[in-house]
Parts: structure tokens; C-alpha cells; sequence
């Protein structure tokens, strides 16, 4: 009897509130349909922006060298790929793949400004490093655009800056690069007479960083540190010594 009685106050609720419950329903239905239509359609971005990207890689790796004795042909394929991989940028501007070409970009005119000097390469280099930083979601992509960064502001003989930012990312991204930033910061703080740091960033890559390829460069760095008064000439390694997504 009482279940009766319960059915038909749920019937007469219906009726009384129908149309907000259909409104309801559809309305799920309407964000669920859309949901997955953005989905399809990010999803449709990156695949795009990846394919754009590999075919900049591609040519960059395999058709270049083939060319490099020729100048005319070393300069077409070169521009080229700048225009392809700019070309993800402004057309996929926030995908994955779009953060791989700004970071690839960003070495390339690096490159181009350790070779030839020129302040707009060395500025561009800077602007899509911090356009990464800025802009990615991954923290992953963040932390390696700010070390690349660090390294360029390092070769611009930017001391403090390049401290601050190696500083930054060996502080907040665990990375596989990671060991690499603090090895970086007790370089730079070498180079600045900044014993104390230099030490204290060597001593973390020996205490926490055991299994890594640079344990055995920190541990020599600390020793030597520890047993003179003053510090001992750093050794700066080149710069592709970074690693860098997409090379």
C-alpha cells in the first residue's frame, strides 16, 4: 500500500515538473554531443599540426644534409623548414606538436646566433622559449623551454639571468633533464665566484641524482671546490649538449 502511495507521488512530480526534466536531460545530451565534438576536433588539430611537424623533421634530418655543399640549396630547404614549422605555430598555436616546432625553432636560430652573432636571432630564440614556457600545459615542455633558454642566456654571458632560470627549472621540474639544469647552475655559479651555490648544486646532483650520466662530472666539480679556496676554472660544455625535443 504504501509503495502504491510512494509511485504515485513520483508520478504526479513528473507531471507537475516535466519540462524541467526533459530540459535537463537534453541539456546533458546537448554538453555530452559537444564534449565529444571538441574532442574529435583537438584531436583533429593535433594530428594535423603532428603531421606538418614530422615533414619539417624529415627534411630537416634527411634532405638537408644531401645539400650541404650547396649553398643556393642549403638557404631554399632552410627556409623552408622555418616556414613549415612557424607554420604550426600560428595555425595550431596550442597543440603538442606546436610547442615541439616552437622548441625546434627556438634551437634553430640559437644555432644560427651562436654561428653568425645578431641580436634578432638570439631575441627570437628567447621570444619562443618563453612562448612555451607561457603557453604549454605540459610541465614536461615548460621546464625543458626554460632550460634552453637558460642555456642561450648562459652563451649570452647574461649571468644572472641564466642563474635565476637554471635555478628555476632545477627547483620545480623532475625531469629527465633535471640533473643537467643543476650541473648548469653550478657552472654558472662558478663563473660568478658564487662558491656556495655552485657547491650546493653539485652537492644535490651527487646526494639525489646517483644513477645519473653526470654524477661522476658533479662529484669531481664538488671535490675540487671543496678542497680549494678559490674556484677552479668551470668546464663549459658545448651546447648541444642539452638535450632538445625533436633533433
Amino acid at each position: 500500500m504504501q509503495s502504491n502511495k510512494t509511485s504515485g507521488m513520483l508520478i504526479e512530480q513528473l507531471k507537475q515538473h516535466w519540462f524541467g526534466i526533459a530540459l535537463t536531460v537534453v541539456g546533458g545530451l546537448v554538453v555530452v554531443v559537444g564534449l565529444l565534438f571538441w574532442l574529435s576536433y583537438e584531436n583533429e588539430k593535433e594530428s594535423k599540426a603532428a603531421s606538418l611537424y614530422d615533414e619539417a623533421v624529415l627534411v630537416l634530418v634527411y634532405q638537408l644534409p644531401q645539400v650541404s655543399t650547396n649553398a643556393a640549396r642549403v638557404n631554399e630547404i632552410s627556409q623552408y623548414v622555418l616556414a613549415k614549422l612557424d607554420s604550426i605555430r600560428t595555425q595550431y598555436p596550442r597543440t603538442f606538436s606546436s610547442m615541439r616546432a616552437r622548441l625546434l625553432l627556438g634551437r634553430l636560430y640559437a644555432q644560427s646566433y651562436l654561428a653568425q652573432g645578431g641580436d634578432e636571432a638570439y631575441n627570437q630564440a628567447i621570444q619562443l622559449y618563453d612562448e612555451v614556457a607561457r603557453m604549454a600545459s605540459s610541465p614536461f615542455y615548460k621546464g625543458l623551454a626554460l632550460l634552453n633558454k637558460a642555456q642561450l642566456l648562459e652563451h649570452h654571458a647574461d649571468w644572472q639571468s641564466a642563474l635565476e632560470t637554471y635555478r628555476l627549472v632545477a627547483r620545480k621540474y623532475n625531469e629527465f633533464y633535471t640533473p643537467y639544469t643543476w650541473i648548469s647552475l653550478g657552472r654558472v655559479g662558478e663563473v660568478m665566484n658564487d662558491k656556495n651555490t655552485a657547491m650546493a648544486a653539485y652537492e644535490t646532483v651527487v646526494t639525489k641524482y646517483t644513477n645519473s650520466s653526470w654524477y661522476g662530472l658533479a662529484l669531481g666539480r664538488l671535490t675540487m671546490l671543496r678542497q680549494s679556496s678559490s674556484s677552479a676554472q668551470p668546464v663549459t660544455p658545448p651546447m648541444n649538449a642539452t638535450p632538445v625535443l625533436g633533433q
